[in-house]
């Protein structure tokens, strides 16, 4: 893996950085966000931020949003590097992206098809679509492990329960969004999949042991600091076996100490969201990006009033409470990192990755594991991918009714009585909970993964997959 500059590129960052003023240098640490259909260039070049996070409607196609990227982009381009705008599309449950681009299915469809080349090349599929829209950062892939049915917050988003396995697949993903010509941020560290708390409403605790973490959720971020990731996003955690009260976001313990200074890491350190609650509890308003720096972070995602958190490290400097030297380190790395990053051809096949990675993913887990499992007339229930589901059945032949026929039922969390098909179309720990003759993963409602469910119930492709992550009460984890 290659994410990290080159000496020549972060020289040529210092140079950069050299040049700009104390004000300009504490903007430029601050990523804010649009929302909606638009995105004002003119906060960007005034508090010299240095780029934004994009939550665009639903309703955004596109072209819309390649068109604010670009008007952001010139309006940047004396500055002679890119901005850090970024974006959410892990996939799933977290994509921002609906119209336009090709969708991804949650993360742990790549635990359950267990294929690392196929992972990279739908990583690239995914990010180069990103590029092409104008997008220079993506946060993702997802290192958290999953402990599964007592992981309520991540689920689906983690790879699954296994942690070297998780290790592989962040690393193929990484690699796939390098090789697309973006910085990829893994996420949450320390891990944030054996954790309950949900860290935008309060604060989240760590309580395992420093022994159980490095075995479980610390493996993922470890091999891949190894490995040279261009940046890693903190999340909101207390982690008690390191004696702090201190969120990892603002916990000098945490990035200075574990990730600078015991893994000898270089890359970017990126900030959750600095408005969420799982920060401002400990730091209320601007006081949370001064807060996040003195830990050892680089990148300051979404403070709640970017001015305000530019006047307060500005303010801290003058103070001495921090160090001109400091925000350039953090600006350097920054700059650098944009610099680095550039498209390059794939190392591995990409040709109808999406396709070949829901087809490899669907997993049985009750019922036949090979031929036709429905007849030629059903009933569809359940809100999620119904829409999709129907008329894919109806292209092949298979009418679907109101009553009176053999029930497929998808659904995310519950279900309704009389299943004879029960499909779960996000995590699999549900399908424990229902009564029925066949039970199958799809890991995802994107019209590839439709598709390939389609193929397994009409008996023209097996499923393939196994549960990346135990589930009690199934008959088995897969064919």
């Amino acid at each position: 893996m290659g994410g990290l500059p080159t000496a020549a590129e972060t020289e040529r960052a210092r140079g950069i950085v050299s040049k700009l003023s104390l004000q300009q240098v504490s903007g430029q640490l601050i990523v804010s966000s649009w929302s909606g259909v638009s995105a004002a260039n003119k906060p960007v070049e005034a508090l010299h931020l240095g780029g934004l996070v994009a939550f665009p409607a639903s309703s955004m196609t596109a072209g819309k949003i390649a068109a604010i990227n670009r008007n952001l982009t010139k309006a940047a381009s004396k500055r002679g590097y890119p901005l850090f705008l970024a974006i959410d599309q892990e996939g799933g449950t977290v994509a921002r992206l609906h119209r336009g681009v090709l969708g991804m299915p949650p993360f742990m469809a790549v635990g359950a098809a267990d294929q690392v080349d196929l992972t990279q090349a739908a990583a690239w599929q995914n990010a180069d679509g990103l590029r092409r829209l104008g997008f220079t950062v993506q946060f993702a892939p997802v290192a958290d492990v999953t402990v599964g049915g007592a992981d309520r917050i991540i689920g689906s988003r983690s790879a699954g329960a296994r942690p070297a396995s998780v290790a592989a697949h962040v690393l193929a993903a990484t690699r796939g969004v390098e090789e697309a010509g973006l910085v990829a941020v893994i996420k949450h560290f320390p891990g944030h999949g054996s954790i309950n708390a949900d860290s935008h409403r309060s604060l989240a605790v760590q309580t395992a042991p420093w022994s159980t973490l490095l075995k479980r959720d610390l493996v993922p971020f470890r091999e891949a600091v190894d490995a040279g990731v261009p940046g890693v996003m903190s999340g909101h955690i207390i982690v008690r076996s390191l004696h702090t009260t201190e969120p990892a976001t603002t916990s000098r313990r945490a990035l200075a100490g574990v990730l600078r200074e015991k893994w000898g890491y270089q890359g970017l350190i990126v900030t959750d969201a600095l408005n969420m609650q799982g920060v401002q509890r400990r730091h209320r308003g601007a006081r949370v990006a001064v807060a996040a720096v003195i830990a050892g972070a680089d990148v300051l995602l979404m403070p709640p009033n970017p001015l305000a958190a530019r006047a307060a490290l500005v303010r801290a400097v003058r103070a001495g409470e921090l160090t001109r030297a400091r925000l350039d380190a953090s600006a350097t790395r920054m700059i650098a990192a944009l610099l680095h990053a550039a498209p390059q051809p794939p190392s591995v096949p990409t040709r109808f990755a999406s396709t070949r990675l829901a087809r490899a993913a669907v997993t049985s887990v009750a019922g036949p594991c090979s031929g036709r499992l429905i007849g030629h007339q059903v009933v569809v229930k359940g809100a999620a991918a119904k829409a999709r589901l129907i008329p894919l059945l109806r292209q092949r032949g298979v009418r679907v009714v109101r009553t009176g026929a053999p029930v497929i039922a998808l659904g995310a969390y519950g279900w309704p009585r009389n299943v004879d098909v029960a499909v779960a179309v996000d995590r699999p720990g549900p399908l424990s909970q229902v009564k029925a003759r066949v039970k199958i993963a799809s890991f995802g409602s994107t019209n590839a993964a439709m598709n390939a469910l389609v193929e397994v119930l009409l008996g023209e492709r097996s499923a393939p997959g196994r549960l990346p992550v135990s589930v009690p009460g199934l008959p088995r984890q897969g064919c």
